[in-house]
């Protein structure tokens, strides 16, 4: 994951941090719910060192109570900037 792609996957974590501790729930809660063993997967998308799979962020979505629209809609969006700087269609902001 290059630079810029890390900025928007942090900024994505970020945004599904934000959502979870809204909706009161743990990181070891969400985790359960997509059939992990532990949270460490859930900590890793947060902190932005991974994408999350679409079925996981589909749980999640129905976990935090928001529209899965809303969350695909600003997943689509990160990654269509990210494509579209490596494309040289927009200038890299670091």
């Amino acid at each position: 994951m290059n630079k810029y792609e890390k900025k928007h996957c942090e900024a994505f974590g970020q945004y599904l941090k934000e959502n979870r501790k809204k909706a009161g729930l743990t990181q070891n809660d969400v985790s359960e719910a997509c059939g992990f063993s532990n949270a460490q997967f859930i900590s890793n998308i947060e902190r932005g060192t991974c994408w999350p799979p679409m079925n996981v962020l589909s749980v999640m979505a129905r976990l935090y109570k928001v529209s899965h629209h809303d969350f695909l809609d600003r997943f689509a969006d990160a990654r269509k900037e990210i494509w579209a700087t490596e494309m040289g269609l927009r200038k890299s902001i670091s």
